[in-house]
């Protein structure tokens, strides 16, 4: 079972100690029929409870409109191929047993158990424990995955046709060219690159690098010719070869050589590869490689195409098939993925027996896509699933529920926040984006509305639950006005870069250029009226006439109200500290632009003017992402949810 610690809530305040008296969700009894044997459900009825929070059963229906609309527009296209790889198998007769399924699951785990913890399945148990499930549930899960895995394995191998020349190509791949598995012994030269001093061009760091090989490559040529003149291999390999693995066995290579684990040896270079024979070097792990044949093993053709062909015929699907077999089980079929997919939908009106898409006119119920879902994401989303029900149910008892105003605000200003950070502010870049990895615009904001639903009831929460002190409001105070309330009254210029000519910079180079040149003219400029400004001339006056920046310009500099100096970073605030009135500091960098800062006088802000603003303003606060998710964690901490195995049914 995936279970949380059963320790009780944290009891900080009203609102959190008024959870332990909340059912999180309401009774699934009333909702769901159990069903036995795993048997479908009546049109009538609903599955079984799929989940439990804090030992109380979580409705079917419930988690499945949660489901549908969070999770429903990414995986509806994968929905629709698993039943199109379903029908296929019924058509073509293919069925998967349960005990095929167990079998590749047996291997999977024994193979991870062997080389992840070293043969001891009670650590992978520990492993799944901390992961927050069981072996029982583990397999469960995978048999969901693991059905269709091979049913399309089937439905590929059903059409696949092995020819003749793919059986000799793997039997020369497996057993060495000619069926020959070849045994050698390595002497091995590596190439050696020296350290390289930062500051270097790219073109530097490929001439160095070339070196190195040109040295290597010499070295390994001056060895081979010993070889030819007759020099000893195994005395060579003693004094000279840098694989200090091979060369304590005396060169020999564990393995024998096949042309697929060797794809720098000529392939008719190995064919014809003669008892004792040194090939010439080549290039291949880092290093040049002179192989002698030491000895080897032939096994005909004949002996083995049989057995070859089998595995060949029933090896897994690979990608190039799965995308075959996609484009087969579409063609001419006719898909459409209809707008139920986004309806909203609730408990008492969950709309199962709406169609979300069709298959040549035959429907794809919300009732099958539902339990799809809940079968192949319910797992991984039963946490993230309780948070939001516990959230919801707070928020509603306390009266916060947000506004769809309010939600919709903040889902545009997160749209633009993205726009600017990952698609350099150019919205048909990012509506691209969403489209090459299959998201649609509706299907996106669907999902944002319900996650910025469940941050602002949490936000709402939070502040509800926020207590601020005295002590804070005194550290505000400080942070914003300076030791004692302190503020310094200060004057700015900004310059910025000059936008280029349209069309004038083509390369990154030319880019680089003149933001150089233009930092430095702009640099020079705000020095030379910092030196204005030591000679006398009224800072003011100058900022009217220099400044590019419209807010503090016409002020002479100033911002409107108080200079806020804790919005600035800890450099900047040490150097506006260090000020006395009336001096300037040097030229900044700031943002991409360019700063000048006077400081004008102090302003003595007293704590009373100012207290009742800063303890509103520090109660409202909108709190961070990782205040937000620390505070929910915190909420939910204690609460069990455990799987149910209706989930997997």
């Amino acid at each position: 079972m995936m279970s949380g610690m059963r320790a009780p809530l944290p009891t900080v305040s009203p609102l959190r100690s008024a959870l332990a008296l909340l059912l999180v969700f309401a009774p699934a009894a009333s909702a769901a029929t159990p069903q036995s044997g795993g048997s479908p459900a009546a049109p009538d009825e609903l599955p079984a409870p799929p989940l439990a929070i804090d030992g109380v059963p979580v409705a079917w229906v419930e988690l499945a409109n949660w489901l549908v609309q969070i999770q429903g527009g990414y995986n509806l296209e994968e929905f629709v191929f698993d039943m199109l790889v379903q029908r296929a198998a019924r058509r073509a007769e293919l069925h998967v047993s349960l005990e095929e399924i167990d079998a590749e699951i047996d291997v999977d785990i024994d193979e991870r158990v062997r080389t992840a913890f070293g043969g001891d399945r009670s650590l992978w148990v520990d492993e799944l424990q901390r992961l927050g499930t069981d072996p029982e549930s583990y397999r469960s899960e995978r048999r969901i995955e693991e059905r269709l895995t091979l049913t399309i394995d089937r439905l590929v191998q059903d059409q696949r046709v092995v020819l003749p020349e793919q059986v000799r190509l793997e039997w020369e791949d497996r057993y060495g060219p000619g069926g020959r598995a070849l045994y050698a012994s390595r002497l091995f030269v590596r190439v050696r690159a020296p350290g390289q001093p930062e500051g270097l061009t790219r073109e530097e760091s490929l001439a160095i690098g070339e070196e190195a090989r040109r040295v290597a490559e010499e070295r390994a040529g001056e060895l081979y010719a010993e070889l030819a003149a007759g020099a000893d291999f195994d005395a060579l390999v003693q004094e000279h070869s840098d694989d200090h693995i091979t060369r304590k066995r005396g060169g020999k290579l564990p393995d024998p050589i096949v042309s697929a684990d060797w794809p720098a040896a000529d392939k008719t270079a190995l064919r014809n590869w003669k008892l004792g024979e040194v090939l010439p070097p080549f290039l291949d792990g880092g290093g040049y490689n002179l192989l002698r044949l030491d000895r080897f093993e032939v096994t005909p053709f004949e002996d083995v195409a049989a057995d070859l062909t089998l595995e060949l015929q029933l090896a897994p699907a690979d990608q190039d098939e799965l995308q075959v077999l996609r484009a087969e089980l579409t063609e001419g079929v006719l898909i459409e993925y209809l707008p139920e997919v986004r309806r909203e939908v609730t408990v008492e009106k969950p709309r199962l027996d709406r169609p979300v898409a069709q298959i040549d006119g035959m429907p794809l119920l919300r009732r099958d896509f539902a339990n799809w879902l809940i079968r192949h994401r319910g797992h991984s989303f039963a946490r993230t699933f309780m948070e939001h029900g516990v959230i919801a149910r707070l928020a509603a008892e306390a009266g916060l529920e947000p506004t769809a105003i309010e939600i919709e605000q903040r889902v545009q200003a997160d749209v633009e926040r993205q726009i600017q950070l990952f698609s350099k502010g150019d919205r048909e870049r990012w509506l691209q984006e969403l489209t090459a990895n299959g998201q649609s615009v509706e299907d996106f904001m669907q999902v944002a509305k319900m996650r910025t639903r469940h941050t602002l009831r949490a936000e709402a929460l939070l502040r509800a639950d926020r207590v601020v002190t005295e002590d804070d409001v005194r550290r505000e105070w400080e942070t914003r006005y300076g030791e004692g309330g302190n503020s310094l009254d200060v004057r700015v210029i900004l310059r910025r870069l000059p936008r280029p000519p349209e069309g004038s910079l083509t390369t990154d180079d030319e880019l680089r250029a003149y933001i150089a040149a233009e930092t430095e003219k702009a640099m020079t400029f705000l020095s030379r009226l910092a030196q204005r400004v030591r000679d006398g001339e009224d800072f003011d006056a100058l900022a009217r006439t220099y400044s590019e920046d419209p807010k503090t310009r016409d002020r002479g500099g100033r911002s409107e109200g108080r200079f806020e100096l804790h919005t600035w970073t800890e450099d900047v605030q040490a150097q506006l500290r260090a000020l006395a009135p009336g001096e300037v500091t040097e030229p900044l960098v700031y943002g991409g632009e360019f700063l000048l800062f006077e400081l004008a006088g102090r302003v003595q802000v007293p704590l009373e003017d100012v207290a009742e603003g800063l303890r509103e303003e520090l109660r409202t606060r909108q709190p961070s992402q990782i205040e937000v998710s620390g505070f929910v964690n915190g909420l939910t901490q204690g609460i069990a949810v455990d799987v149910l195995p209706a989930l997997y049914r």
